[in-house]
């Protein structure tokens, strides 16, 4: 059932594309409402829930929260400089880095698709049909800037869902509360890598508590909730977390 909860998963995220084009807040301040604002959201909870994972667990979702945090800044960064088709078109090349990354840390695992090789082959073929589009999509020079541009998106984004399935798998006795602790220690550490930003615009934009930007702040942070915790759980399901990627990249279609 991983897969549904990732197709979930792709209308949550489908939703929050849809709001950044409705709302129009500014990166900075979506940014602390999708870190901080999820944080502290998932925060009163947690004391009623906490696990005794290990350490590990909590220290690589701090890590991937921060990374997180600059990707999705550069990411939109990118869209202003090169344009939103120009850098969408390079997302999904991180795919591959996630597919190939997951059996480099768990190469056991390489063996389940070699004894089905049908299995194998479509999973190849899939990768490279959309390595294939990507490519053909680049064509423009824009497009082509933006791949250097984003190309340590691409590269850290795919270590980066890898890491999410590992974590999960850390709390795989508790995945519902290993996908809630995971999404708020991500988020809180998101939020603090883009404080410097919003520091900067809070001037023009207004403040996080300020009532018209609060409401719209709330239904990011929801929306947010929704994605994380559903495409957490299908991570801690799926064979591959490549294959909860790609089935989210649905997103545009909804």
């Amino acid at each position: 059932m991983w897969w549904l909860y990732a197709l979930i998963g792709s209308f949550f995220l489908s939703a929050y594309i849809y709001c950044n084009q409705v709302f129009k807040l500014s990166a900075p301040l979506l940014m602390m409402y999708r870190g901080l604002g999820v944080a502290f959201l998932l925060l009163p909870f947690s004391f009623f829930i906490w696990p005794s994972f290990s350490i590990w667990f909590f220290v690589l979702g701090a890590i991937n929260g921060f990374f997180i945090g600059y990707i999705d800044n550069r990411y939109f960064r990118s869209s202003k400089v090169f344009g939103a088709e120009a850098t969408g078109v390079m997302q999904p090349l991180s795919l591959v880095v996630t597919f190939i990354f997951w059996y480099v840390v768990s190469p056991s695992k390489i063996f389940e698709i070699v004894e089905n090789p049908l299995h194998f082959i479509i999973v190849v073929l899939c990768l490279a049909g959309v390595l294939y589009s990507v490519i053909a999509l680049k064509n423009a020079k824009a497009s082509k800037k933006a791949l250097l541009y984003l190309l340590p998106c691409i590269l850290i984004g795919g270590i980066l869902d890898t890491n999410s399935k590992v974590i999960i798998d850390f709390g795989s006795s508790e995945r519902v509360v290993a996908v809630y602790i995971y999404s708020m220690i991500s988020a809180f550490f998101c939020g603090i890598n883009s404080m410097k930003g919003y520091e900067k615009i809070k001037r023009n934009t207004g403040s996080v508590w300020k009532l018209s930007n609060l409401k719209k702040g709330l239904w990011v942070m929801f929306i947010i909730i929704g994605l994380v915790f559903f495409k957490g759980y299908a991570m801690g399901l799926a064979p591959n977390p490549a294959y909860v990627v790609a089935i989210t990249y649905l997103a545009p279609v909804w």
